[in-house]
This record gives C-alpha cells, structure tokens and sequence, in this order.
C-alpha cells in the first residue's frame, strides 16, 4: 500500500474531514526548493482517532522546568494492553506561544505522537502540535 492510499484508508477508518480534521501542509524543501505536501492531523482529528480507539492514556512528566518541559505518554486499549508510548517536549526555541505553557504542549506532543504510533501512521502523518510550522494557514 502506497503513502496515499494508507492516508485514505485512515480518512475513512476514523470518519476525518478535510480542513477540520486532517489539512494538507505546503512547504519547500530546503534542499531542492520543490514544494512538498505533508498531511497533518488536527488535535480534534486525533481526538477522533482516539476516541474510536478507545485509547486508554497514561502521562509521566520527565522533565519540569520554566524553560523546558518534557512528558511521555503511554496508550493502552481498552484492555489494558500496551500499544505505544512516545516523547513530547516543549521549550522557547519550539513553542511560539510567549506564554510559556511547556507542560501542556509537551503533553499533547507526547499524545499525538503515541496515537499516531499505535495506529501504524508515524511517518505518514503528523500532528499540528508537533511544531509551530504544522500550524493550517
């Protein structure tokens, strides 16, 4: 199964919604200077994925600091059972907010990330919260 036809059986799978859910990102390679398209995934699409899921989440703060935050967060189905874990961190030089909401970005890094992982799509989607740049025009 090719990129695009694994992105469409997860369109369907999760019932997402283009613009809402699930957004098509342009960007330049900085090497080629060709545009690339890179699929990112909403918080209210990973929101569905894992509600459909019946994901089960446990957070362990790593690290607590007033410049540096970082959490791991582990997904278990509804069965109790182990599917993935994954590392969020956050800090000035990744987070635009001035504000300075580390912990809670390192948590929904850390979440997107595990959700992403436990359903197979790591590398072919990304989460808007995994950086500034993913923000939808």
């Amino acid at each position: 199964m090719d990129k695009m036809q694994f992105i469409k059986e997860i369109y369907e799978r999760y019932s997402l919604i283009g613009n809402e859910d699930i957004f098509k990102l342009q960007n330049r390679d900085k090497k080629t200077g060709e545009i690339k398209i890179t699929p990112i995934v909403t918080k209210t699409g990973i929101q569905k994925i894992a509600a459909a899921e019946h994901f089960k989440y446990s957070f362990d703060v790593v690290s607590v600091d007033p410049e540096y935050c970082a959490v791991k967060c582990t997904l278990a189905n509804k069965d109790g059972e182990e599917l993935a874990s994954s590392f969020g961190s956050a800090e000035k030089s990744n987070v635009r907010n001035p504000t300075k909401y580390y912990l809670e970005m390192a948590e929904k890094r850390a979440k997107a990330r595990a959700v992403l992982i436990a359903i197979g799509a790591h590398g072919y989607l990304y989460s808007e919260d995994e950086s500034d740049d993913f923000k939808q025009q």
